[in-house]
């Protein structure tokens, strides 16, 4: 995994599954069932973490209804963590930085996007989003394409 799989993806599509294949190897299923798809837009992340067993609620103001999740359409909020054992965000824009918020006390993982409004544009967005991380003491690892937050165990 890492970066250089980012840069031979020939689309989102099988980003996202790589994704998926990540989520699933670093939390299971048994030990993680309760995830939120922040910013899930269309839902295809969510349909991919629903057939591999997750309970789904996508969190997003235009979110679309996908079978098998729960649809709250509306923002994210930080707090929303005591819902769920897992966040997930797949390029989520305006909510990569309330995840990693989130990321203080509950598992998230965090496919950054690179939109300017979140992230400064004057770096790399793995340099950008580092350091947002460092600087809220957040506790994460990076594999060089997806950060992963364990937060504190409840």
């Amino acid at each position: 995994m890492g970066f250089d799989m980012v840069k031979r993806a020939k689309n989102r599509e099988e980003l996202r599954r790589e994704f998926l294949k990540e989520i699933k190897r670093r939390y299971p299923v048994r030990k993680f069932p309760r995830s939120a798809d922040v910013a899930g837009g269309h839902g295809n992340l969510a349909k991919w973490l629903v057939k591999a067993g997750y309970k789904v609620t996508i969190i997003d103001p235009k979110g679309y209804r996908v079978d098998g999740a729960r649809l709250w359409k509306r923002k994210f909020f930080v707090q929303d963590h005591v819902f769920f054992d897992l966040i997930v965000g797949f390029a989520p824009c305006g909510a990569s930085q309330k995840i990693v918020r989130a990321g203080k006390y509950k598992a998230a993982v965090l496919a950054p996007c690179g939109c300017r409004s979140v992230w400064s544009g004057k770096r790399d967005v793995r340099i950008e989003a580092r350091a947002f991380m460092d600087k809220q003491r957040v506790q994460y690892k990076f594999d060089g394409a997806w950060f992963y937050m364990e937060g504190r165990r409840t």
